[in-house]
């Protein structure tokens, strides 16, 4: 399931949201056990904001939507806020992640603000700007608690004048706005990476293990890094790949393809195109010592040899979302190299 949740994050979007609104229409509690039941079964409590985490200097952005909505709360209802916070900020927007904040949570707000209309009412100018305004936070905060609260404060105002639900939903259009706009984005055209795609005689890919110092998840990427003054990618690539492993750099050969990274990582964006160079280790190599920089032996956990049909199993999240394809496309033209090398 989790494979099929990776590869079409869209269609399982679209299918969990119907789902839940089946539950919530059934009985509130329902829409919340469900969704908690199925991050359980995908292993992503850390990914979707679920586990508890300490408040940290990023939780007071919730304080102008809080402050907004505070004049009209009354008797919100919570439980119907943590549903949707459960269902869309955590696990939808965790699936759909890989499409970008602006997207997203236009998205997210539309598919999911439904419920606030069916079950409180209001101004659907209002709901929506609620949605997205919750949306573009979750993207700073790394916990869902606090939107819970807020989501929950900002329903009472559903019930206010119309003049103060759309004064409202500007200001809530116009403050998620400059959270997504200062959301930070790093083009990964002003310093170039390369990665290396590692293969055992079994055809087994080496991931290594990164602790996201902003929430605690586990981040599994290839090795790699960024390419120094006066190298060439390939240069860059053995380079990085001996650094990080411990392994021959001459295991990395030339062969590679492109493909686009568009990661999260320490609540930054990274996107750009990067080549991702073959590398075939054989059964005698002998590792050598491993000289990582400081952050990268503070942050690395473990590495590991992993089937790529399995890759998605792995606890935690892929940096690279195309990874499993880009793997299959290098084991494919190299099997091709080698035949072609036999038949000369």
């Amino acid at each position: 399931m989790k494979r099929w949740t990776v590869a079409h994050p869209l269609w399982f979007c679209a299918a969990s949201a119907c789902g839940w609104y089946a539950l919530l229409l059934v009985h509130p509690l329902a829409a919340v056990v469900v969704p908690v039941a199925l991050i359980w079964l995908l292993g992503w409590w850390r990914e979707t904001g679920l586990r508890w985490q300490r408040p940290n200097p990023r939780w007071w952005l919730v304080l102008p939507p809080l402050a907004l909505g505070i004049p009209h709360a009354g008797l919100a209802p919570f439980a119907l806020a943590l549903s949707v916070e459960i269902a869309a900020r955590g696990l939808g927007q965790y699936a759909v992640r890989r499409f970008g904040p602006l997207r997203v949570s236009t998205g997210l707000a539309i598919l999911f603000g439904a419920a606030d209309l069916l079950l409180v009412g209001g101004s659907p100018v209002l709901v929506l700007a609620i949605g997205f305004c919750l949306t573009a936070l979750r993207w700073r905060l790394n916990t869902l608690w606090p939107l819970v609260v807020v989501h929950g404060v900002l329903l009472g105002s559903l019930h206010a004048a119309l003049w103060w639900q759309l004064s409202l939903a500007a200001g809530l259009v116009g403050y998620g706005w400059w959270l997504l706009h200062g959301y930070p984005v790093v083009r990964m055209e002003s310093r170039p990476t390369v990665r290396v795609l590692c293969f055992d005689d079994q055809d087994r890919l080496l991931m290594i293990c990164w602790h996201d110092p902003s929430d605690g998840t586990c981040a599994w990427d290839v090795p790699g890094g960024g390419i120094e003054p006066g190298e060439t990618p390939f240069e860059a690539a053995r380079r990085e790949f001996r650094e990080e492993t411990g392994l021959p750099a001459d295991c990395v050969t030339e062969r590679h393809v492109s493909a686009r990274r568009d990661a999260h990582w320490n609540n930054m964006r990274f996107v750009g195109v990067e080549p991702y160079f073959l590398a075939r280790v054989r059964p005698d190599a002998e590792a050598g010592e491993i000289a990582r920089e400081p952050h990268e032996a503070e942050l690395i956990r473990c590495l590991r040899w992993v089937p790529v049909s399995e890759m998605h199993d792995l606890p935690g999240r892929i940096q690279v979302t195309a990874l499993a394809s880009v793997a299959r496309e290098l084991i494919e033209s190299d099997s091709r190299r080698r035949q072609d090398d036999r038949y000369r």
